[in-house]
């Protein structure tokens, strides 16, 4: 259970880090 509790926690981050960049990209895109 441990081990599915951190795979879901990276899971989490991956997303969260990827809609940064995605954020991130439309921000420089619109200026």
């Amino acid at each position: 259970m441990i081990t599915l509790a951190v795979f879901a926690l990276f899971a989490v981050l991956a997303v969260v880090s990827a809609l940064l960049v995605v954020i991130q990209k439309n921000a420089m895109h619109s200026v």
